[in-house]
């Protein structure tokens, strides 16, 4: 027994010159040599000259040719989708906005890796129940990281304790040398920060307390006063037409309603394959991003769709079918702000 402490005390002693000569291997090129950052897109220009050239694969975005440039605008609300749980994503005349929702409670972690970013990991953890909340690893060296990591639900009434964990597999930390980096991490809650760190051995730990989101009392819901809708169809224009106008980069597009009548096919073939919308201003949205829309017809019975894109002017009525649609004619202007 005493032979064998002596051959496990000799180990122990040997180990840390081991570990010298890893560091020291590491130390003779650089820790970028053959390694491109992750998350750094290539910033490229492509020129165009029609809008199929643009076509991102994406069928809630427009695919624009605008002045030889591609454009690619949020069609909906689903192109917006920035992934997180404290924002309300909208898409307004094409350009996506991410609100935070009142009330709520927002961990963020600010993360600066050092130049051996592959050997760190982090991960935020329910002390409870050990339930993974967020988590990060495959990094880039030397890359400043602002992550919005997550907010509690509207369920939980009481404050929630959370664990960050941030992790060294070589067991040096993310600070502090000149040859390896000046990494650092920061934690908020709600803007203040709660914690913060760079120098510590394999891992280091901390415990956050978040609170829970303040709900905001909903007034009784009053009735907006009506909108008067102008008829679609019919031999004659609205009395008081729904002029829409869409802002499109330096452009602005406006939608007005023709006098004359327009005739949609009817039943399963009432849109001939054309793209349609469930709103006028849907429509309006999308044949602003099309180079080739002329405008859009609006149904009368919106029962298959509010409304069609046309590439080639209105939907002329003929003598065996009624009017059954309103023209929406699209005009274009040069707009700065």
């Amino acid at each position: 027994m005493k032979i064998f402490a002596r051959a496990l005390a000799a180990l122990v002693v040997v180990a840390p010159a081991a570990a010298t000569d890893r560091r020291l291997q590491k130390q003779r090129g650089s820790p970028n040599d053959d390694k491109r950052p992750s998350g750094v897109a290539a910033q490229s220009q492509f020129s165009c000259t029609e809008d199929s050239e643009c076509d991102d694969g994406d069928n809630n975005t427009g695919d624009t040719c605008y002045v030889g440039v591609c454009k690619n605008p949020c069609l909906n609300e689903a192109a917006c989708d920035d992934g997180s749980g404290c924002t309300v994503d909208t898409c307004t005349g094409g350009v996506c906005s991410h609100d935070t929702i009142p009330g709520v409670s927002i961990v963020e972690l600010e993360l600066l890796t050092d130049n051996y970013a592959g050997e760190t990991a982090w991960n935020f953890k329910m002390k409870s129940t050990g339930e993974l909340l967020k988590e990060g690893d495959g990094l880039a060296d030397g890359t400043l990281y602002e992550i919005q990591a997550f907010c509690p639900t509207e369920e939980m009434t009481e404050d929630m304790e959370v664990i960050f964990t941030i992790t060294d597999s070589y067991g040096d930390g993310i600070c502090c040398s000149e040859d390896y980096g000046e990494g650092y991490y920061k934690i908020m809650v709600n803007g203040d920060e709660v914690a913060s760190g760079g120098e510590f051995g394999r891992a280091a730990t901390t415990t956050l307390v978040v609170p829970p989101p303040v709900v905001a009392t909903t007034p009784p819901p009053v009735a907006p006063p009506p909108v008067p809708t102008p008829p679609v169809g019919g031999e004659s224009a609205p009395t008081d037409p729904a002029v829409i106008t869409i802002d499109f980069f330096t452009m602005r597009f406006t939608f007005a309603p023709q006098p004359r009548p327009a005739c949609v096919g009817n039943a399963a073939g009432w849109a001939a394959g054309r793209p349609t919308g469930s709103s006028l201003r849907q429509c309006a949205q999308a044949c602003a991003s099309l180079a080739a829309c002329d405008g859009f017809d609006a149904l009368d019975d919106p029962s298959g769709g509010a409304c069609v894109l046309s590439m080639d002017g209105s939907s002329e009525c003929d003598d065996a079918m009624a009017p059954n649609a309103v023209y929406y004619h699209r005009a274009t202007d040069m707009h700065f702000d």
